[in-house]
């Protein structure tokens, strides 16, 4: 895949996901005029008669506003965060393409062609793997590996 077409599938992706949050959102601010209603807003009191609240209706609608605006808040936040992966493009996965180009630069065509057959053919133990972070000689050098115990000479 290349790098236009993974960020381009990325854009579509985050442009879904914000629209679901969106959507969500919307759905949630629905149960929120409800609770105010049931709160004896005074803004929603025509909302209140027209729906035929009864008072017990309202005490567990106002029971509800908190987790409804906690919900709300947090569904706010979520929308936020995928509208600013949409539109910021850098934010997307800035090093991947750098990471893959890497990798496949020592690598004839013929090679890379194989490696992706027999990650393929492996791909059930290679997903029960447990990948771990290489070990680092020293806090302050985060960039210098340890020489691995089976890379000794």
């Amino acid at each position: 895949m290349t790098k236009d077409t993974k960020h381009q599938q990325t854009s579509v992706l985050l442009k879904q996901h914000s629209r679901n949050a969106c959507a969500i959102r919307q759905a949630n601010e629905d149960s929120w005029m409800l609770a105010l209603a049931a709160a004896n807003d005074c803004s929603f009191a025509d909302l209140k008669q027209v729906l035929g609240l009864t008072e017990a209706q309202c005490v567990r609608l106002a029971q509800l506003q908190p987790a409804i605006h906690n919900e709300s808040t947090r569904l706010a936040i979520v929308e936020k965060c995928f509208a600013a992966l949409h539109v910021h493009e850098w934010l997307h996965f800035p090093n991947t393409e750098n990471l893959v180009d890497l990798f496949r630069m020592p690598l004839s065509d013929a090679q890379l062609q194989k490696f992706v057959q027999w990650t393929r053919v492996n791909q059930g133990v290679i997903q029960q793997l447990k990948v771990g972070q290489l070990p680092y000689a020293r806090q302050d050098t985060p960039m210098r590996p340890c020489a691995m115990p089976w890379a000794r000479k």
